[in-house]
């Protein structure tokens, strides 16, 4: 349960980028609001960010650790 939340909230993070887009080129909104809605997005997207990767803990980077180990080791063989 606790990897199932930690990798929804990781993957979760980057989607906010479109929004971020969409956020710019809104020509309905003033450049303050621009701001503030542009901040509070980069918040919450590093916000979950951060809680996503504690949750999935030491087997995140684990299996990254093993996954770049792999294709490292594989180039050193060529």
């Amino acid at each position: 349960m606790k990897q199932g939340v930690g990798v929804i909230l990781f993957i979760g993070s980057f989607l906010v980028y479109p929004l971020v887009g969409y956020i710019a080129l809104n020509s309905g909104l003033s450049l303050g609001e621009k701001a503030t809605y542009t901040s509070i997005a980069y918040a919450a997207s590093w916000t979950s960010f951060f809680i996503g990767f504690f949750l999935l803990g030491p087997e995140l980077i684990t299996k990254i650790k093993n996954y770049f180990g792999l294709k490292t080791d594989k180039a050193k063989k060529s």
